[in-house]
């Protein structure tokens, strides 16, 4: 807050921030020109990049890194994502609203996905002529449509004046790959599968710290991956150099690692992998 002269407080508006998470990489401008965009609408406005590494028109992936991002930005940010393998179809294009931060993508599940189970205060589609391009490239709409609507925003316009309402529901999902609950006799069991890998080679899988106790009523859990009991510990230290480990992650999911080294390698990426729970 600043005082007037007077002596009051006053409040003073901050420059928006506009984050950009894409699968565009570096290399080919197409970053820049998203950049540029907004800029050009909104000369203070501060963009951010969460990413522009998403594998190539890979929905899950970029689904989780903005995941693992939106919830450390401060209230009124707004979220540009760009993996948009349909792009130029008929696909829409909307605006979520969220825990006071709004979200601009494609209608193509990475948004639901990102967001999990957050409550959505409002969706919309973009459809206000006025908040993009003149003439919209069938295949960059990152630049023309996505883009535009963010620098359009924080020149002040609207958000509701973007387009008509949408309801939740008839948003686009990604498949549901939640982690089953089974019983082996009398004994439950958590199986889930492998969503993801970092760039350290890091395997994320569908289990959340919420599951294992829950069902489980253990500590620490026996951990197989396919039918290779993994030991679970808090960190990849307490494991020697080269030996495999499961533990929970930053993002609360369960995550395989070998220590120094890559699980990816060792065990491989494939969705069929099979991660098991068992209580002690």
């Amino acid at each position: 807050m600043l005082r007037d002269v007077k002596g009051e407080s006053v409040a003073v508006s901050r420059p928006a921030i506009i984050t950009l998470t894409t699968d565009f990489g570096t290399q080919d401008g197409y970053v820049g020109a998203m950049a540029g965009v907004i800029l050009s609408q909104c000369p203070e406005a501060r963009v951010v990049a969460i990413t522009h590494d998403v594998p190539p028109h890979d929905l899950q992936a970029g689904a989780w890194a903005l995941r693992n991002a939106w919830p450390w930005f401060p209230t009124g940010t707004v979220h540009v994502v760009v993996v948009d393998p349909g792009v130029g179809s008929e696909r829409r294009g909307i605006l979520v609203r969220a825990r006071g931060q709004t979200f601009i993508a494609p209608d193509n599940g990475i948004i639901p996905e990102a967001l999990g189970g957050t409550t959505l205060d409002e969706v919309r589609e973009l459809g206000n002529p006025a908040a993009r391009a003149k003439t919209a490239s069938a295949t960059f709409h990152g630049r023309d449509v996505f883009a535009w609507a963010a620098g359009w925003l924080a020149a002040g316009n609207d958000w509701s004046a973007l387009g008509s309402p949408v309801p939740p529901s008839e948003l686009v999902t990604l498949p549901d790959r939640s982690p089953l609950v089974e019983r082996d006799g009398e004994r439950l069991i958590v199986v889930g599968a492998v969503m993801i890998a970092d760039r350290f080679g890091n395997l994320v899988t569908t289990i959340g710290n919420d599951l294992l106790p829950r069902q489980l009523g253990a500590s620490e859990p026996r951990v197989f991956v396919n039918r290779e009991r993994v030991p679970f510990r808090r960190t990849f230290s307490d494991v020697e150099p080269g030996q495999a480990v499961a533990y929970l992650g930053s993002s609360g999911l369960l995550e395989i690692a070998v220590n120094q080294r890559s699980a990816v390698a060792r065990f491989g990426t494939n969705p069929a992998i099979r991660v098991v729970v068992r209580k002690r």
